[in-house]
């Protein structure tokens, strides 16, 4: 029997897999794969790198555990979306391995099973946490000048007040004189 169209076949697949392992251990974005209990199923390094937790810690919990308290009720309203739309967007605060807050934008997208049912729930996380550190120093400075602003039009207003009616006197004595 004649086997070379299934050998080529065969590499062409361990091809392809070797591109997308590739692709999925040294890809600069996070990764992570959801049951559809929100349990995790797989991450890739950079999600390690980010959060601090390798495969094995992570494994087969509820991603819910991850969030910040404040935020769980958000995840959870959005997470209902995500099932029904079958599309996540949203941004909100993890907690790292060391207890650290990490702002993050999740976006999922929902992979059916061909009977319908959810099979994964697939997402990735951008790190926001220095453009939001950047977004709040922003803001403190803005309103600083504005203070600033605010201090300099009360000075002019007062000082030409107190320099107006001295002067209103003075020009009077002079006329008079």
């Amino acid at each position: 029997r004649d086997i070379t169209e299934r050998k080529r076949s065969e590499e062409i697949i361990i091809s392809s897999e070797k591109r997308f392992r590739n692709l999925f251990e040294n890809s600069p974005i996070a990764y992570f794969a959801l049951d559809k209990n929100f349990n995790i199923v797989d991450i890739n390094p950079e999600f390690t790198r980010l959060i601090g937790y390798t495969f094995e810690e992570a494994q087969n919990r509820n991603f819910i555990n991850f969030i910040a308290t404040n935020n769980k009720s958000i995840l959870s309203q959005h997470f209902e979306q995500f099932i029904k739309n079958g599309e996540l967007n949203v941004e909100l605060s993890v907690i790292g391995k060391k207890m650290n807050q990490i702002d993050v934008i999740i976006i999922g997208r929902v992979e059916n099973a061909q009977d319908g049912s959810i099979k994964r729930l697939h997402c990735i996380l951008f790190d926001f946490t220095e453009r939001k550190k950047i977004e709040n120093n922003l803001a403190l400075a803005k309103e600083a000048a504005e203070t600033a602003n605010n201090a300099k039009s009360t000075f002019l207003t007062n000082m030409s007040h107190e320099i107006r009616t001295p002067m209103n006197a003075i020009i009077g004595f002079s006329e008079i004189l």
